[in-house]
C-alpha cells in the first residue's frame, strides 16, 4: 500500500480565532496536526495586515509558527509580480501590509 502525503491549508478567522478570540480546541488541533506531521500553511484573505502582525496575533494566543507558513492575498501578488518581472506597483494597502511586498 502506498503512503499518502497531505497538506492542510488552514483558514484564520473563524476557524482559529475569531476576531481576537482563540476558538476552543484550535491549539490543541494545531498540535496534532504537527504531531502527525502533516503540512500546513495558513491562509487568509486580509490584506490589511503583515504577516509579521499575523504572527505576532498568534504568539500572542499561544500559537508557535514560522511567518513563512502565513499566505496572504499581498503574498500572491508580490510572488506573481515577481514572477512577471514586474518591479513597479501602486500599492493601495494599509502601511503595515506594505512590508509583504518588499520581501
Amino acid at each position: 500500500m502506498a503512503i499518502q502525503n497531505y497538506a492542510l491549508l488552514i483558514d484564520l478567522d473563524g476557524v482559529l480565532y475569531q476576531e481576537d478570540e482563540l476558538i476552543a480546541g484550535a491549539l490543541e488541533t494545531m498540535r496534532w496536526i504537527e504531531s502527525q506531521r502533516i503540512d500546513y500553511l495558513f491562509v487568509t484573505n486580509t490584506t490589511s495586515k503583515s504577516r509579521t502582525s499575523l504572527l505576532n496575533k498568534f504568539e500572542k494566543m499561544g500559537f508557535s509558527t514560522d511567518v513563512n507558513r502565513i499566505i496572504t492575498p499581498i503574498v500572491a501578488a508580490s510572488q506573481w509580480l515577481i514572477e512577471q518581472s514586474i518591479s513597479t506597483a501602486a500599492l493601495f494597502v494599509k502601511s503595515d501590509a506594505c512590508g509583504d511586498f518588499l520581501q
